[in-house]
């Protein structure tokens, strides 16, 4: 008897699948993650998900403490503002480096990435334009050719996106974020390094300032409920 492939959560690494857990909304901000109900839901021991644990630690989507276990970090605008100024001086570096190196072929992929944002952001779909959006930036910062600072990069987003996706984007905010993809691409299609990289510094701060009012729609959204609970006044 030919047994079934396994499913895609089989293949899945445990780290990975808390991650996606983490990032889709399953798990929010200061959750709890007990080892015994990821191993029985993972359908393996509890030692591979405490490994699980210690890596996304690492990655700063967990964090594990003394009597509590595993926690889903909290997000407040302290690390929104420190995620962002980590991602402008990255993203700032890594364009005026690719700059210097981009080819017609590349032009016509970042064109390519920046035209996707624009027919998801049409769509409406959050999930999507939050895909369309981290490939358009890593098309731009791949030509540069970095893989530390992708990394770091792709350490550095998991909880921000995962307010996104229970959020979404304010009408204003996706009208200024193709506003603010157009002229990054116009910079470096004029070759001009230094303009494309006061470009991505803009369109951190305002990507900043909108996680900033996304994490008080949270708060206020959570409030509400607490209110709305039975036995509260």
């Amino acid at each position: 008897m030919v047994e079934p492939p396994p499913s895609s959560e089989e293949q899945e690494p445990i780290e990975a699948q808390i991650s996606r857990l983490i990032i889709e909304g399953e798990f929010g901000p200061g959750d709890r993650l007990k080892l015994s109900d990821l191993a029985r839901r993972f359908g393996v021991s509890q030692m591979p998900v405490r490994e699980a644990l210690w890596k996304l630690e690492g990655s700063g989507l967990v964090r594990n403490l003394p009597n509590r276990g595993a926690v889903v970090r909290n997000v407040d605008e302290q690390h929104i503002e420190n995620v962002y100024e980590l991602r402008a001086a990255i993203e700032m570096m890594l364009i005026e480096r690719m700059v210097v190196r981009v080819t017609s072929s590349d032009l016509d992929q970042i064109e390519v990435a920046r035209a996707a944002v624009e027919a998801s952001v049409e769509k409406g779909e959050r999930s999507a334009i939050l895909a369309a959006d981290q490939a358009f930036h890593n098309t731009i910062n791949q030509i540069a050719g970095n893989d530390l600072a992708m990394a770091t990069l792709a350490r550095s987003m998991p909880l921000i996106q995962s307010m996104r996706l229970r959020v979404g984007f304010s009408t204003l905010r996706l009208k200024e974020m193709l506003s603010e993809h157009a002229g990054i691409t116009a910079a470096i299609r004029e070759g001009d390094g230094r303009l494309a990289a006061q470009r991505v510094r803009l369109h951190m701060i305002g990507a900043r300032r909108a996680m900033i009012a996304t994490l008080e729609a949270l708060r206020s959204t959570a409030t509400g409920k607490r209110r709305s609970a039975p036995g509260n006044p």
